[in-house]
C-alpha cells in the first residue's frame, strides 16, 4: 500500500527544464552521509530511490502519545530522489507523517508504504526464537524431574522418622530401646528433612522463574508469527537543484507511549521551607527503542480534538405521550427486566504502578556541582594545568546534565526539554523516572484541627509555585523531615499559582472537643416554645515546644425554616474574618477560628475555646435531629 501523506511543493517547471544531467559517481548503497548519490540522466520525473540511515534522535512525549523524530544527512547530486525511511513501527499514526529538509533541497512530498513480506517462520529471528523456546522447555523439564526425585527422597526420610518413632513406641520400657540410637535417628531425620525442604523450595523457585521465561518466549514467538506481515516505511521525495549534503528528518506520532508526572514534596523538619521534586515517569511499548535521544515532555494532548465540542439547542414543545406498547402474547407482562439501565465502565488513562517506593531512577536530582565549584574560566593563574582545566570542564558538564529541564512555551501547551540524553526501551514492564526540576516554592505553614471528627491536628502547607514550571496534575509522595507521611495528589498549578499540601499529623499537638452541657426547656404561656442549649469546649494541647498558628473548625445548626431559630453565642474567641470563609462556609454553619497557640499550652494550661448553640422551635413543630 502506498499512501501520499503530504505534498510540500510542486517542482517548478523551469527547474526541470534547466536541470543538468547528473555526474555519475560511485556511492555506498546505504545512502549515509558522505556517500554521494546521483540521479541518472532523464530521471527527474522518476525519482531515484535511496535508503537513508536516520536513527531516532529526538522524542516529544505526551500523555498517551509520543512524537518521534528520525534524523540523518545524505550527499546528493542534482536531481530528484525518494529517500526511504525503513522499519517504521506498527504503532505509527501514518496521518501524522511530516518531513523537513535542509536548504540545498526542496521537499516535494511524503508517502507512507506498507510492503508485504514472506512468512517469518523461516526467518533467522523465528529460528533463533524456536531454539530459545526448546531450550527453556528442556530446562523446565529437567528442573521438574530433579524436584520429583528430591520429593521422593523427602518422602523416604519422613518414612524413616515414622519408623523410628514406631519402633521406640513398641520397645518402650524394654532393653531393646536404645535412647542414644533413637536420638541419632531423629537428629538425622530432622537434619535431612530441613536440607531437602530447602532444596525443594529452591527448585520450586527456579522452576517458577523458568516457567515465566518460557511463557514470555512463547508469547514473543506467537506475536512474531501472528503479526501483520508487512514492512512499514516512508519515502520523502526531494528535489536538489545544485547538489550537496542534505539534512533530512521525519517526524510521526506513535501510540502506547507517554509520560506522567511524579512529585516528592519534602517539608523541612523545622518548618523553614519546602522542596518539591518534579519527576517524569516515562514508559513506552511503541515497538522501537529510544536510544540516547533528546527528550522533551509536553503538556499538550494530541489525543484530544483541537476544536471545542458543539453546543446543541434546547427546544420546548407540548409533550405528546407515546402510545402504550401492545400486551405480549399470553396476556401477561413479564417483570424483572431492567429498562433503560445505564452501564458505566471506568476508563482510566495509560499508567504504570508506582514502583518507585519513594526512590528515584533515571535523571537523579535537580542540583549538582563540579569538583570544587570553580569553572575553567575562574581558575587561578597557578592552577592552569591541563588536568585541572579538564576536571573543571567535566564538573561543568556534569552539573549541566543534572540541571532542570528548559521550559518552552508552545501556545496553549508547555514543554520541558531535558538537558541530557535518555534511553527508554520498548518495554511495558519498565518505567524510566527522570528529574524534570527541583523547585523551592514559597511556603507558609498552618495547623488544621477538626476535633469534632478527630483529636489529631494536621500540618498544612500553603505553597506558591515561584518557578517557571507548569505543574501537571499527578501523584505525589509527602515527606516531613526524614519521615514518609503518605501519598496525595497535586492539581495543575501554573507559575505563581497557589496550592495546598498536607504534611500529616503532628503527634505533639492535640485538640479535644467536649459537650460541657445540654439543656432543653419550655418557655411561653400561650404559644410554648422548646429551647435546646448546648455548651461546647475545645482544649488545644500544644506540646511542640514552639508557638503555632492554627485553623480550628467546628459547626453550628443552621435553620432552614422561619419557625426555627438557630444561634451561636458566647464565643470565647472571634470567628475568622477570612473573606473566602465568610463567603463560602460561614453561611453553611461552619465555624472557623484563626488562633495563635502559645508554646507550652499543655495539660492544665491547654488553650480553651468555648461557645454556645441554641435551637428554638414551637412545641408543636417536630424538627429534624440536631447532633451534638
Amino acid at each position: 500500500m502506498r499512501t501520499a501523506i503530504v505534498c510540500a511543493c510542486t517542482l517548478v517547471p523551469a527547474l526541470l527544464a534547466t536541470a543538468k544531467a547528473p555526474v555519475p559517481e560511485a556511492h555506498d548503497a546505504r545512502g549515509t552521509a558522505g556517500a554521494r548519490q546521483s540521479a541518472p540522466a532523464g530521471a527527474l520525473d522518476a525519482p531515484t530511490q535511496v535508503p537513508i540511515d536516520a536513527p531516532i534522535t529526538a522524542v516529544t512525549a505526551y500523555q498517551g502519545r509520543a512524537a518521534i523524530t528520525r534524523s540523518g544527512a545524505i550527499t546528493l547530486d542534482q536531481g530528484t530522489f525518494a529517500l526511504r525511511f525503513a522499519n517504521l513501527p506498527a504503532s505509527i499514526d501514518a496521518l501524522t507523517l511530516q518531513a523537513k529538509v535542509g536548504d540545498k533541497a526542496r521537499l516535494v512530498n511524503v508517502e507512507y508504504l506498507e510492503t508485504p513480506v514472506p512468512d517469518p517462520s523461516g526467518s533467522p529471528a523465528m529460528i533463533s526464537l524456536n531454539k530459545e523456546v526448546e531450550a527453556a522447555r528442556l530446562a523446565l523439564k529437567t528442573l521438574e524431574e530433579d524436584r520429583a526425585m528430591l520429593q521422593s527422597q523427602l518422602k523416604l526420610v519422613e518414612q524413616i522418622g515414622v519408623r523410628a518413632t514406631s519402633d521406640a513406641t513398641r520397645d518402650g520400657g524394654t532393653p531393646q530401646l536404645s535412647l542414644e540410637a533413637l536420638r541419632q535417628q531423629l537428629a538425622f531425620v530432622q537434619t535431612e528433612r530441613a536440607r531437602l525442604v530447602g532444596e525443594d523450595r529452591s527448585f520450586a523457585q527456579k522452576a517458577q522463574a523458568k516457567a515465566h521465561e518460557l511463557a514470555a518466549l512463547e508469547a514473543r514467538r506467537s506475536s512474531l508469527g501472528a503479526a501483520e506481515r508487512v514492512v512499514r516505511s516512508a519515502e520523502v521525495t526531494v528535489a536538489v537543484p545544485d547538489g550537496g549534503e542534505v539534512p533530512v528528518s521525519l517526524t510521526y506520532l506513535v501510540s502506547n507511549a507517554g509520560w506522567e508526572p511524579i512529585y516528592s514534596v519534602r517539608g523541612a523538619a523545622d518548618r523553614s521551607g519546602v522542596t518539591l521534586e518534579f519527576d517524569a515517569n516515562i514508559a513506552q511499548r511503541s515497538g522501537e527503542d529510544w536510544k540516547d535521544v533528546s527528550l522533551t515532555i509536553s503538556t499538550a494532548q494530541p489525543t484530544q480534538r483541537a476544536n471545542p465540542p458543539a453546543l446543541s439547542p434546547i427546544f420546548v414543545n407540548i409533550f405528546v405521550p407515546p402510545p402504550p406498547p401492545p400486551p405480549p402474547a399470553g396476556g401477561e407482562v413479564e417483570g424483572g427486566a431492567a429498562i433503560g439501565q445505564d452501564m458505566y465502565k471506568n476508563a482510566d488513562r495509560y499508567r504504570h504502578p508506582d514502583k518507585s517506593g519513594g526512590g528515584f531512577g533515571g535523571g537523579g536530582g535537580g542540583s549538582g556541582g563540579g569538583s570544587d565549584g570553580r569553572t575553567a574560566a575562574g581558575l587561578d593563574a597557578d592552577d592552569l594545568s591541563e588536568e585541572k582545566i579538564l576536571r573543571a570542564k567535566l564538573g561543568e558538564r556534569i552539573e549541566s546534565l543534572a540541571a532542570g529541564a528548559a521550559v518552552v512555551e508552545g501556545g496553549t501547551a508547555v514543554s520541558f526539554e531535558l538537558p541530557r540524553k535518555i534511553t527508554v526501551p520498548t518495554n511495558a514492564d519498565r518505567m524510566i523516572r527522570t528529574r524534570v526540576a527541583t523547585i523551592t516554592p514559597k511556603a507558609s505553614f498552618l495547623y488544621t484541627a477538626i476535633p469534632l471528627l478527630t483529636e489529631s491536628v494536621y500540618l498544612r502547607g500553603k505553597l506558591v509555585n515561584t518557578s517557571p514550571y507548569q505543574l501537571v496534575p499527578g501523584r505525589a509522595q509527602i515527606f516531613m523531615g526524614s519521615e514518609y507521611v503518605g501519598p496525595t495528589t497535586i492539581a495543575g498549578v501554573a507559575p505563581n499559582g497557589e496550592f495546598v499540601v498536607y504534611f500529616g499529623i503532628d503527634r505533639a499537638i492535640r485538640a479535644t472537643r467536649q459537650l460541657v452541657m445540654k439543656n432543653t426547656t419550655e418557655s411561653g404561656v400561650f404559644s410554648k416554645a422548646v429551647e435546646t442549649v448546648r455548651n461546647y469546649r475545645v482544649l488545644i494541647d500544644n506540646g511542640s515546644g514552639r508557638p503555632i498558628d492554627m485553623e480550628l473548625l467546628d459547626r453550628r445548626p443552621v435553620s432552614r425554616n422561619e419557625k426555627i431559630t438557630a444561634l451561636a453565642e458566647n464565643l470565647s474567641a472571634p470567628i475568622s474574618a477570612n473573606a473566602e470563609y465568610v463567603r463560602d462556609l460561614q453561611p453553611q454553619g461552619i465555624l472557623r477560628w484563626d488562633l495563635s497557640v502559645p508554646a507550652g499550652a499543655t495539660g492544665p494550661t491547654a488553650m480553651p475555646v468555648t461557645w454556645t448553640t441554641k435551637v428554638i422551635a414551637p412545641k408543636d413543630v417536630n424538627i429534624t435531629h440536631v447532633p451534638d
